[in-house]
């Protein structure tokens, strides 16, 4: 497995963990000239609920790279 996809299935479970909703991962791959590869989007209910997730990344972030 790639680091990118390490990196995205990294993001997708500190979403997980923290209850978010309507992930989807965008995949970049096949347009040129594009800053990413993958872009990852979530749904939260609140604005706490968010900073959670985003907190829950950087963990799970940091624990695989």
């Amino acid at each position: 497995m790639t680091e990118t996809l390490t990196l995205v299935q990294a993001c997708v479970a500190g979403i997980q963990e923290k209850k978010g909703k309507k992930i989807v991962i965008a995949n970049l791959t096949n347009i040129d000239d594009t800053i990413c590869k993958y872009f990852v989007i979530c749904q939260g209910d609140s604005p706490s609920q968010l900073s959670a997730i985003t907190d829950s990344i950087w963990e799970y972030v940091h624990e695989e790279t």
